[in-house]
This record gives structure tokens, sequence and C-alpha cells, in this order.
């Protein structure tokens, strides 16, 4: 073998085993610990008070993480499940006159909404060929949500009883969030715990660090109906994968 045919062989065969170094190094079972931006986006009920309802909006960004395991199945397929815990957000709307009649002649504050959600998610993901130290992927996968809205009037609990017997308190538990009969509002305390299921999608780019650790930037998003509206998150963060061989 000439001495040029040869080192074109070296480096071939240099240059394949380190892309299979690469790529062995972020296949396996690992673990991962993200922290991302929570994006929400809801939809309408189609209850509408007065011309209160574009002021009545929940949308807001949290913040959150996850912890979550995973394995290879092959060389460009992976099953993971994971726990997504977010904060909870919160807005204020200016008082609607529907419950500024009681009590006569007080000056109502403001009325505070807020959303929190948890998240148990399963997801199946596609990978590419990992190139030199970046290895992008695509995942999909069903999520079981805990969804708590809750919504904090200015009123002490005998005045909420009183209220709550006004039909427009329904409405605007509907606009906040809530799905509360008027006679539920004072017992429930204006707060509602709901249980869907959302389907997940999310993309990534694993970029390798050492042969074991990767950092992962990746976008996810979760969509789901709850309260009689269309819910979206949006989920950009950034998470430490750690793999075991």
């Amino acid at each position: 073998m000439s001495r040029p045919a040869f080192i074109r062989l070296v480096a071939i065969l240099s240059f394949t085993l380190c892309t299979a170094i690469n790529a062995s190094a972020q296949e396996g079972v690992y673990v991962q610990g993200t922290f991302f931006g929570d994006i929400r986006q809801f939809g309408t009920t189609g209850v509408r008070v007065a011309s209160l309802e574009d002021q009545l909006s929940l949308d807001e960004t949290g913040l959150g993480g996850s912890v979550r395991a995973g394995t290879w199945l092959d060389r460009h397929w992976t099953l993971e499940a994971g726990l997504d815990l977010a904060n909870r957000t919160t807005v204020d709307f200016e008082n609607p006159y529907i419950l500024a009649i009681y009590p006569p002649g007080a000056a109502p504050r403001d009325i505070s909404a807020s959303t929190s959600f948890t998240t148990v998610t399963t997801m199946i993901g596609y990978h590419q060929r990992a190139n030199r130290r970046w290895r992008f992927g695509y995942r999909a996968g069903y999520s079981f949500v805990r969804a708590t809205y809750r919504t904090e009037l200015p009123f002490s609990i005998a005045q909420t009883s009183v209220l709550a017997s006004f039909a427009g308190l329904e409405q605007f538990s509907a606009l906040a969030g809530l799905n509360l009969r008027p006679t539920q509002v004072a017992q429930a305390g204006l707060i509602e715990r709901q249980n869907t299921g959302a389907l997940a999608l999310g993309f990534e780019g694993a970029f390798s660090v050492r042969r074991h650790l990767s950092i992962v930037p990746e976008l996810r998003a979760l969509t789901f109906s709850s309260s009689g509206r269309g819910t979206f998150l949006i989920r950009p963060g950034v998470g430490a994968r750690w793999t075991f061989d």
C-alpha cells in the first residue's frame, strides 16, 4: 500500500472512530434535568361580561423544571418519561361591575386569577445520526396534566356567599378559568383542579461536552382542553443529560 493511500485510510478510520465515539456517548440509559420557560396561551370560553372579555386573559409566562429518564431502543429511537413542574402565574383584572354591588359604597379592589400545571409525559423520540458533537432529535408523546385554577375575590367569606347567588358571578368564574355554578363558588373557594390529557411534541439538539454528558437545548409544546377552552403550553428550555453506557 502506498504512503498516500495509507494516510487516507488512517484518516478515514480516525474519522469513523471519532464519529462512533461521539454517537455512543449519547446512547444508553440516561437521566436529564431541564429548566424551561412556560408560555401559556388560553383560548376563549365564549362567555362574555359586558365589554370585559378583552381584559380577562389568563395568558402569561412562567418558569419550570423537569426530571426525565429514558433509554435508547436502538441507534435512532428513544423512549422517555418525565415529570414537569411549573410555577403558578397570576394576572390581575379590574373588578367588573357585577361584583361591585356589594357591600354598598365599598371601593372594589382588583381580582386575581392564577394557573399552574404539573405534567407527567411519556415520549418516543427519533434522532438523527451524530454529527461531530451535535445530534438532533424529534419527539412526540402524551402527557397527563394536573391543572389548577384559582381566583381570589376582594371580599370576605360571608360577602362571597351573598355574591355567589348572583348569576353574573358564574359568568366571571367561567372567564377566569373556573367551571363553577353560583351555589358552588363559596364552598369551592374559587379553586378548581382538573385532570386531563395532552398531545406533546418536541424538538431538541444534544451537544456532547464529555463522553457521558450532553447539554440539550429544546422546545416542547403541549395542547389540551381545560375549563372549556383550548390551552397551549409552549416550553423552550435547556437541560443537562447524563448517559450510562
